[in-house]
């Protein structure tokens, strides 16, 4: 409900660790976005096709002028790649294929 009713995300996040799902989130349901570097952590930019803008953390100045950036342009869409490297399947297909190598290599097999 919030997303749908926003225009644009901000995450001035400059504390903590891993990836801010809700960043993904809004991404996802095509709001443009203005972050940190500290809250993007884990988001590919190259995969976000210019809706998220980063910015250096407790750079104030360049946050407001990226965020007046950001409010004033029209929304894009993101590509199929974003929602494919967030996409719950394919994490777990990624995961299987690290164990199957990694049982492979430690018995000196390999799987097809």
């Amino acid at each position: 409900t919030y997303f749908k009713g926003a225009d644009l995300f901000i995450n001035p996040v400059i504390e903590g660790g891993g990836i801010k799902t809700k960043l993904v989130e809004a991404l996802s349901y095509g709001l443009s976005c203005i972050s940190t570097n500290d809250g993007a952590i884990g988001i590919p930019v190259r995969l976000c096709n210019d809706q998220l803008k980063v910015v250096d953390n407790n750079d104030w100045e360049k946050f407001n002028a990226a965020l007046i950036q950001v409010a004033t342009k029209s929304k894009g869409e993101l590509p199929p790649a974003f929602f494919n490297h967030f996409y719950w399947g394919y994490i777990a297909e990624k995961a299987s294929q690290a164990l199957i190598s990694l049982n492979a290599a430690s018995s000196g097999t390999h799987h097809a």
